[in-house]
């Protein structure tokens, strides 16, 4: 079991790879934030981007429907992409392991870190990467060619 939060292995990258659906945690409507152009570029890559952003009353964002919180999210996702301060991670984590759907794979942005919570997220089964901006690495794993099958 991996320790160090910001470790990407290879079965994270099978699992962005893999992946089709995101949901992403905080997507802002405000493109020049990160939480917005992080999610434009991955569903310029061919993702499904569902955004879930508690904090907006827009009902899309890049032209998907929102969703107010995970309990809200009606299907299955691949990815679960957080875009939230690390002092809120615990409730988080809480509120991930009482949604109805879960994804194998939660990612919390650069600069979004929380060992205790990474722990528990590995402990219960979870690949968990924290502190990594989704973006780079997907770039990195294209050009390094994890990403041949898709």
């Amino acid at each position: 079991m991996r320790r160090k939060f910001d470790e990407i292995d290879e079965e994270v990258e099978r699992l962005v790879a893999d992946a089709k659906q995101i949901a992403v945690l905080g997507l802002s409507s405000q493109p020049y934030k990160p939480a917005h152009f992080v999610p434009k570029y991955l569903q310029d890559q061919g993702y499904h981007v569902i955004p879930i952003n508690i904090n907006q009353y827009v009902d899309r964002i890049l032209d998907e429907k929102v969703y107010r919180d995970m309990m809200s999210v009606p299907y299955d996702y691949d990815i679960l992409l957080v875009f939230r301060p690390s002092n809120e991670i615990p409730k988080i984590v809480n509120d991930f392991f009482s949604a109805p759907h879960q994804s194998p794979l939660v990612w919390f942005q650069q600069g979004i870190f929380d060992q205790e919570s990474f722990d528990r997220l590995e402990d219960a089964g979870f690949k968990c990467v924290m502190d990594r901006c989704l973006m780079v690495e997907h770039q990195k794993m294209v050009a390094g060619g994890a990403f041949w099958e898709k």
